[in-house]
């Protein structure tokens, strides 16, 4: 039968009973018409490795064969020493899995802190900028400025944000990017919004926010917070 996933596929994974956002990785090591066997999961951050009760159910998502992400619910089946001790899941109904269209990546709120110049051809850098987080996904963000309109549609910016991970840690990503909206505020005295597409970040960079941004999802579907 053909999977989404094969061996060697990098899967993460999140307990559907844990609050918080601790995630876990682990390589396919062998597939069959069962379970996906996998090496034993490890915590993302710290490097531990997680022994999963069977019957936990977990939220995985991993990228596919045509390089789009997809997410699905699996459970742990038990746990098997071959070569190597691995972890068994179910393999999820076809129907249940969903796809993540590359082009359309999961955007989540994000309130972290924003550092950026404006870089445009020809010109200095100018003073550095500091903005407040709205919204953050694998292809772009959004963020508010305070005081007058300080961005115009077209600007070039380099920019670098600090993702919150776990136990109060963060990591460092940064990249460049070009302003695609501003809206003005609807009241007098809000901040101006400015949305911004990337143009450059390292794809690992990338992989880093999409994981931040379906911990964040799954933070608020246990919550039941709506997504705008």
């Amino acid at each position: 039968m053909d999977y989404l996933y094969k061996v060697g596929d990098r899967l993460f994974l999140k307990p559907r009973s844990e609050a918080g956002s601790d995630t876990y990785k682990a390589r396919i090591v062998d597939l069959d018409e069962q379970y996906i066997y996998i090496e034993l999961p490890m915590h993302e951050q710290s490097s531990r490795l997680a022994f999963f009760p069977e019957g936990t159910e977990l939220e995985v998502w991993f990228t596919g064969k045509d390089k789009v992400f997809y997410q699905f619910v699996s459970q742990v089946a038990g746990r098997r020493k071959e070569r190597i001790p691995v972890t068994l899941l179910t393999h999820p109904h076809p129907d249940t899995i969903e796809r993540k269209q590359r082009r359309q990546y999961l955007r989540v709120p994000c309130d972290a802190k924003i550092f950026l110049y404006v870089q445009n051809d020809h010109q200095a850098p100018k003073h550095l900028l500091i903005a407040q987080a709205v919204d953050l996904s694998g292809g772009g963000m959004a963020f508010t400025l305070a005081g007058k309109e300080q961005l115009q549609p077209g600007d070039k910016v380099k920019w670098e944000i600090s993702l919150p991970l776990v136990q109060e840690s963060s990591i460092p990503i940064s990249g460049r990017g070009v302003v695609k909206r501003v809206t003005p505020p609807a009241e007098k005295g809000l901040p101006y919004k400015y949305s911004v597409a990337f143009t450059e970040i390292r794809e690992q960079d990338r992989q880093q926010i999409i994981r931040y941004c379906f911990r964040r999802q799954l933070e608020m579907r246990k919550k039941g917070l709506e997504m705008s």
